[in-house]
């Protein structure tokens, strides 16, 4: 007996036909509610409902089964079948009204018209859907005896019929196959040469277009289209492309491609011209070797998936159903010649084994020396959502926005007192919080079939994000070993790794193989205990971490942190990898963009090091190396390694840079000296210090508190175009003697004590000290014969303890000058400053400033050791470890101090060693003898301070400085400035072909020689003020623009200075004239700055130039008079009148501006030529360009955003609005999401061009362009009316703003893809989006008014 409908909620709206096998939505409801029919049968395990969608028209449907009688119709609205019902709703499953909803892998919104679907209910009462005859797994469980098919419909037109005998999956496959059944290559390009069996495509000239080839027919559903690479040349970069088309189009470039292409290039998938899933592939195609095959296929759920040497990589991140029939396509592009079609009828093919694909997607080679361990995930029961790969040893959550049937149950027994270690691979960083669960069961009932574990109820207990939940219930622990447990488990990440063991009648979990992370999960085991987890929210891969005694010979399968060292495939634009060797393709012509990374993290101890292959003379400069704790899959590679700002330690050169800042000049070794045959290479030591290595020999610490878990990183700059990795050991931990003396190259300072101390003996050079036994003081001090200059290391060692003293040790640092007179500790605290550290606390003249700072340990043996910074802070070790920096405004020539009286310390000697102090860069040790250093006199001659860029070369006694680099040009004037002297600056050479720029100024830093330079002075983190080009910068921010830095003031001969008058206002000198107040009531000390980022090669600090300077100090401050400069060339020109005028009309408060007309700016084209400056600008980090508004005015608006923009590396893009919006957003400050707006968002009406998916795209993201000739588009930006002098205008709307880097994706314009609305922006960013809330900050008012000609 087949079924048929009882009737429906809303009688009147729907009609019956075919024996009310058939209902058709006939008069649709204006709002949304939809409109419910019933089945007359309710639904059984032997009866499945079939239902056959008709006709759907701009409408949606709602299936499942309820429990409300049909017979009850009349009594019955929607709400109640919400409520009383389990249905699919889109791709959700939602459970009698519940607020939760679960998601599932059908998605109705994609059915079609001739679809079927059906809705099974099985014998354990649980309710299965189906699509064509594609089981799309179990939606709900214990469900109600008598339960009724219900169909929801509301729209336009909706017409279902229950099907008696609907097509079986057999049935669509059949339909589905071809006349043809013999997959074949097809349809080549001009330059593509097939063979006459139509299976081997080969290219004919080196042109890299029209180099496509397809198949001969669409593929079939699960059919999969596989090519080999049979030849490649490496003259070219780049490599072949694979993917699917809607037909076989020919078209000259892959930048331009016709719509429904989806492809696989490089490591992403693009779906029509946008990366949807990134880092899809394990390995970069360009590596791929001769005899590697690529496959791509569309499963019978319509997902697509691409294969790499057989391996299923996994299905995309759906783009959206794919419909229709595709055909198969190959770009043989770049390195790619010739390529072949694999017959799947041969068998399987073994994986290649000159690329190891990594570990996370893809398995292992069949034929390898020693079979692969089998994990435990081999016998692991797992839900439709997991996928077991590696012969066991890994599980994958098939799909990572699919969080449901991801339950993978074990055999209790397996974990009885055996251990079993999990590592985190892969996590999906969009997912809800937390990162996974792990529970047990003593209930048969559940399966890994179950949607979640959230829906177990009887005999489980599971931690998840929510904490212990019990039976169903969340149980409040308050022990604290459960805490630490807990948060631990929320902050997993990959990488990290946790064990699972069943202990008597517990659980026993540990995280990271640290105690305070255990803990022990109380149930009671039996003899059918199940194990379970479940990857439903941020981990999407697990992997097993075999046994440490089971031998292994297989790279791959070691732990990662052994695996032989090799580059990631992630690298710059212009490097390529072969193997174990990184090279740049075209040496002579490039020489930066190509930065390298190690594959993996190193570990403690472990040296990576690189032998130079070759070097070109064409170039300057060398290769850098260092370390960063970048993941290599987030990096983004800029053109060097020193325009990375965050998070590197390197060496550059003979310099040490961190994070883009030049921390130390003159190190033991020089890079830019390399040959051919050197070997370089970079550890980090278990100290935290970073050591370079060079021919085999340590040059010494580079860098200290260097994080663990960092990459190598190499830059393959200048004259090194060609390294390679050398492996000892393969890649093990390095087996060197890290114990060995230091090198010659390293620079020691032995302290000493000093002499005259009574109650004590000393040796003869002061570095060892004995206490008498016979003294009886309370207090003997020794102290340290020199003061502690900044950044110093000052280190004693216990040699001896006796067993009498009681009192704790007292070291630490004092301004008492012991050659004064002899002093006890207690007038020492009394009357000068102390800081030090007793036993495990800190003290500050007697009051304790920090309690349980380190372990109180003191034995024979025992290294202390202290560091004072020049910022007053001090900071304490103990046995080589560091501990925290404490600030404690410490002054200047302090003396280190310990105090063995009545401690049981009875011998103590020095073991320090001078570390360069950071950032400085001179030795400020005192000469032999002298009491106190030398201050400089104020008559001294003013010089540059060693304290300078990358880019600047110091000669002449450091009064002339030279740029040898465009890039970290900065230097600074080592004296301060004086009231009545001025410091005048001569230009000596000029560069032609760079830009017309200079940036000088005054800094204020606490000390000159800590002040930590950038690569551009605008990103300088201390106060200053600087004026260029640009405009006058202060503190980062361009407060006044358009500086008249004429041309002729940056030529050779020219002089420029700065004054300090007695009022404290520094003037601005050009050749000796006064060209007014630079700044006014000057903090002190300020110093001159430079930033020779421009033509000037060459300055020379002059000091006798500048004698008798007459000042104007009535003179108005420049940035004033720039103001008023750009007020008159703005409100003059009647453009600007006009805009305003329609400005005004909006009502908008002036309070939103700033400082009225004189902030506009215009854009027409009369004063574009005026200013006569580029239209296009760059900017952020990564940089991205953007274009003024031509034809627009600007209004310059507050800084009235909750977020506070950095100017340095935010982005800059345009937004258009309707009139309506303006008041809002200025109110707000920032963009709103569409979903947030009060007033009707601006959705562009697509639906009249055949885009009806692009106006639900509009609808939640705020769209913005670098562009503002495509955003403003009367598409996007309708005008609106407006009357001026009696005449009818047309007015537009926008406003320019900051944008996060990060928060928007980057795509070809949806109007009209293959339109160039701005050359000067790349196609492919012409259209941004985004949805995160406070990623932007309103900037400024755009108004643009043009004549309303009628047509």
């Amino acid at each position: 007996m087949s079924f048929s409908f009882a009737g429906c909620t809303s009688p009147s709206a729907a009609q019956f036909t075919r024996e009310s096998k058939s209902v058709t939505l006939s008069n649709p409801f204006e709002d949304c509610f939809p409109i419910f029919a019933l089945s007359s049968e309710s639904l059984s395990s032997d009866r499945r409902a079939d239902i056959r969608l008709d006709e759907i028209v701009q409408s949606t449907i709602i299936l499942g089964v309820t429990s409300v009688n049909p017979a009850q119709l009349g009594d019955v609205v929607s709400d109640t079948i919400f409520e009383n019902g389990w249905l699919l709703q889109g791709s959700e499953l939602a459970f009698q009204s519940s607020e939760f909803k679960e998601p599932y892998p059908l998605s109705l919104k994609d059915l079609v018209e001739g679809d079927y679907v059906s809705i099974e209910l099985h014998e354990d009462r649980s309710l299965w859907f189906s699509v064509n005859g594609i089981v799309f797994g179990r939606a709900f469980y214990d469900l109600p005896c008598k339960v009724y098919p219900v169909v929801g419909m509301y729209g336009k037109r909706v017409r279902v019929t229950f099907c008696d005998f609907p097509p079986t999956l057999n049935d669509f496959l059949d339909s589905a196959v071809t006349d043809d059944p013999h997959l074949s290559l097809a349809a080549p390009g001009t330059n593509i040469m097939l063979s006459e069996d139509a299976t081997t495509a080969s290219r004919i000239s080196s042109d890299m277009e029209h180099n496509y080839v397809f198949t001969n027919r669409p593929l079939n559903l699960g059919e999969i289209f596989h090519v080999k690479l049979e030849s490649s040349s490496e003259r070219w970069s780049g490599a072949m492309e694979i993917g699917l088309s809607e037909s076989q189009f020919q078209w000259c470039e892959s930048e331009n491609m016709p719509h429904c292409i989806l492809l696989l290039r490089g490591t992403n998938v693009l779906f029509n011209g946008a990366v949807i899933d990134g880092n899809y592939c394990p390995i970069a195609v360009e590596q791929l070797n001769c005899g590697d095959r690529l496959g791509i296929s569309i499963s019978l759920r319509r997902d697509v998936h691409f294969y790499l040497n057989d391996v299923d990589l996994g299905p995309v991140s759906n783009p959206g159903v794919l419909k229709g029939n595709f055909y198969g396509f190959v770009n043989m592009y770049g390195k790619t010649t010739k390529i072949s079609l694999v017959d799947q009828e041969l068998g399987k093919f073994h994986q290649s084994e000159a690329h190891p694909v990594d570990e996370n997607r893809c398995s292992h080679p069949d034929n390898a020396a020693t079979p692969p361990q089998t994990g435990i995930f081999e016998n692991a029961v797992t839900g439709p959502g997991l996928k077991i790969g590696n012969n066991g040893l890994i599980l994958i959550r098939d799909g990572q926005n699919s969080f449901a049937h991801c339950i993978a149950f074990f055999d209790g027994m397996q974990f009885v007192y055996v251990p079993h270690k999990f590592r985190i691979d892969r996590i999906c960083e969009q997912a809800p919080r937390g990162s996974l669960s792990i529970g047990m069961t003593n209930c048969n009932s559940y399966t890994s079939e179950s949607a979640s574990s959230r829906d177990f109820r009887r005999g489980t207990v599971v931690i998840n994000s929510d904490g212990l939940i019990s039976d169903g219930r969340v149980t409040d622990i308050n022990l604290s070993d459960f805490n630490n447990f807990h948060s631990a488990f929320l902050k997993m990440e990959v990488g990290d790794n946790f064990s699972v063991e069943l202990i008597r009648d517990a659980m026993r979990l540990v995280i990271n193989n640290q105690d305070v992370c255990a803990f022990d999960l109380n149930f009671p085991i039996l003899g059918d205990t199940r194990i379970f987890m479940e990857l439903s929210s941020k981990v999407t891969q697990l992997s097993v971490i075999p046994d440490d005694t089971t031998a292994m010979f297989i790279s791959d399968y070691l732990p990662e942190d052994v695996q032989p060292l090799r580059f990631h495939c992630r690298h710059g634009n212009n490097c390529s990898i072969e193997g174990q060797t990184a090279y740049r393709p075209n040496p002579d012509n490039e020489f930066s963009d190509a930065i390298v990374m190690s594959h993996r993290p190193l570990a403690d101890n472990e040296l990576f090091e690189i032998s130079i292959d070759a070097i070109s003379e064409h170039w300057s400069g060398s290769l850098e190396i260092g370390l960063t704790s970048i993941d290599p899959d987030k990096m983004v590679f800029p053109k060097t390694m020193t325009q990375i700002t965050t998070d590197i330690w390197m060496i550059s050169g003979s310099a040490v840079v961190h994070n883009g800042n030049t921390i130390w000049n003159n190190f033991n070794c020089n890079f830019d000296q390399l040959k051919i045959g050197s070997t370089v290479g970079v550890m980090r030591r278990s100290d935290g210090t970073m050591h370079i290595w060079l021919d085999g020999v340590d040059q010494g610490i580079a860098c200290v508190d260097v994080p663990s878990r960092v990459y190598a990183i190499v830059d393959l700059y200048g004259q090194c175009h060609r390294v390679s990795i050398v492996n000892e050991s393969r890649g093990q931990i390095s087996t060197r003697d890290l114990t060995s003396q230091p090198s010659a190259l390293r620079k020691q300072l032995l302290h000493s004590f000093y002499p005259n101390s009574s109650g004590l003996e000393m040796n003869l050079d002061c570095t060892e000290a004995h206490r008498i036994p016979s003294d009886a003081r309370n207090s003997i001090i020794v102290f340290s014969n020199k003061p502690i200059i900044p950044g110093e290391v000052f280190r004693i060692e216990v040699n001896q303890v006796s067993q009498s003293g009681g009192a704790e040790f007292k070291f630490g640092l004092c301004n008492f000058d012991p050659s004064l007179k002899k002093v006890d500790f207690s007038e020492l605290e009394n009357y000068w400053f102390t800081c030090y550290l007793s036993g495990s606390d800190v003290y500050q003249n007697y009051k304790l400033v920090h309690q349980c700072y380190c372990p109180s340990l003191i034995a024979p043996g025992v290294i202390l050791g202290l560091q004072y910074f020049a910022d007053g802070s001090v900071r304490f070790s103990l046995n080589d470890m560091q501990f925290h920096r404490i600030q404690c405004d410490v002054p200047k020539n302090c003396f280190a101090f310990f105090d063995m009286g009545g401690s049981p310390v009875s011998v103590i000697r020095t073991k320090s060693l001078m570390l360069k102090a950071a950032y400085s860069k001179k030795s400020r040790t005192r000469p032999e003898g002298s009491q106190c250093r030398k201050a400089r006199s104020p008559s001294d001659e003013p010089s540059f301070d060693v304290n300078h860029g990358l880019g600047i070369k110091l000669s002449e006694d450091n009064r002339s400085a030279t740029r040898i680099s465009t890039d970290q040009a900065v230097v600074v004037v080592e004296q301060p400035l004086q009231v009545g002297k001025a410091i005048d600056v001569k230009i000596d050479e000029a560069e032609d072909g760079l830009s017309k720029n200079l940036a000088f100024g005054v800094v204020f830093p606490n000390d000159v020689n800590n002040l930590e330079l950038p690569n551009e002075i605008r990103k300088l983190k201390s106060k200053f003020l600087v004026v260029s080009k640009l405009g006058i910068i202060e503190d980062g921010y361009l407060i006044a623009s358009k500086f008249p830095l004429l041309d002729s003031w940056l030529q050779p001969g020219v002089h420029i200075g700065l004054l300090l008058d007695f009022e404290h206002s520094v003037h601005l000198l050009i050749n000796g004239v006064d060209q007014g107040v630079l700044i006014r009531d000057a903090a002190q000390p300020c110093h001159a700055i430079l930033d020779m980022k421009g033509c000037i090669s060459r300055m020379t600090i002059t000091p006798n130039y500048l004698e008798d300077v007459k000042l104007e100090s009535e003179k108005a401050t420049l940035v004033d008079s720039i103001k008023e400069q750009n007020t008159k060339s703005a409100s003059g020109c009647p453009y600007v009148k006009l805009c305003n005028s329609f400005r005004k009309s909006l009502r908008l408060p002036e309070a939103y501006f700033t400082d009225d007309e004189k902030s506009i700016v215009c854009y027409c084209e009369t004063c574009n030529k005026e200013r006569g400056t580029e239209m296009c600008f760059k900017q952020g980090e990564p940089v991205k360009p953007f274009t003024l508004p031509k034809e627009w005015v600007k209004f310059n608006t507050k800084l009235n955003s909750s977020v506070v923009p950095d100017f340095a590396t935010w982005q800059v893009a345009y937004h258009c609005l309707p009139w309506r919006q303006v008041r809002r957003l200025l109110d707000v400050g920032s963009l709103v999401v569409p979903e947030e707006q009060t007033v009707r968002p601006n959705i562009p009406d697509l639906t009249l061009i055949g885009e009806q998916k692009l106006t639900e795209k509009f609808g939640s993201s705020i769209l913005l362009s670098p562009t503002i000739q495509y955003c403003s588009l009367d598409m996007f930006c309708p005008p609106v009316a407006f009357v001026y002098d009696s005449i009818r205008y047309k007015a537009k709307l926008a406003v320019q703003v900051w944008v996060k880097p990060g928060a928007c994706t980057h795509s070809y314009p949806s109007i009209s893809p293959t339109k160039v609305y701005d050359p000067s922006i790349p196609l492919n960013e012409h259209e941004w989006l985004t949805k995160e809330k406070l990623a932007t900050s309103i900037s400024s008012l755009l108004v643009k008014v043009i004549p309303d000609i009628p047509s």
